[in-house]
């Protein structure tokens, strides 16, 4: 959740709650269109743009994650805290859960250490600053870097880093997903674009 309301369970219980709670009918969707269908018919007032991320994410976590997959789940409650695990089996919507936003559950083996951001390369900082629930960071070799900090070995980037200035680089199809989203909410009110825009 966006405040660690799932975290600690998370660990505890060796798995994942995203949240995404759309109802058993969106978990049953198989086509990302029938998601959106789906997402739209539980939350008849989300908007459009909002609705469109959260069945893409919805996606990405129920058919694209596969077990062996590294995920990286950033604490909301130890400030620049990462808790590095492996995925151990595949998604499923669990049905008895009480709690409707943790139905949706990713099995994975939570490592024993976690790392902290700042023991990353820059790239892969700001890849993490990403607003989105779900989201793949391909570049830079980075299942390896992460681990080579899990051991004890440091981030090489990221001595890199220590001695020339790094350039920002961003995972530009998630980040314009995210600006979609973000300008998604101001589709019907341009005056409260522009104020945030100034504020900025």
């Amino acid at each position: 959740g966006s405040k660690g309301e799932r975290e600690g369970r998370s660990l505890a219980e060796a798995t994942i709650m995203p949240g995404m709670g759309f109802g058993a009918a969106t978990a049953e969707a198989p086509t990302v269109d029938s998601v959106k269908t789906s997402i739209k018919k539980f939350a008849p007032a989300l908007p459009n743009a909002k609705v469109t991320s959260q069945a893409n994410q919805y996606i990405r976590f129920r058919d694209e994650v596969k077990p062996g997959d590294t995920v990286v789940m950033p604490s909301k409650l130890q400030n620049g805290r990462l808790y590095i695990g492996t995925v151990t089996g595949r998604a499923y919507f669990d049905s008895v859960e009480s709690d409707p936003e943790a139905q949706n559950k990713l099995p994975v083996d939570w490592n024993e250490e976690w790392i902290t951001r700042d023991e990353l390369g820059q790239d892969l900082q700001n890849s993490l600053r990403s607003l989105l629930t779900i989201f793949k960071i391909t570049r830079n070799n980075v299942a390896n870097r992460i681990q080579q900090v899990l051991d004890g070995d440091g981030d090489p980037e990221r001595e890199s880093d220590l001695t020339q200035n790094s350039e920002a680089i961003l995972d530009w199809d998630e980040f314009f997903e995210e600006l979609g989203t973000k300008l998604g909410h101001y589709r019907n009110d341009r005056a409260s674009l522009v104020k945030r825009l100034t504020e900025a």
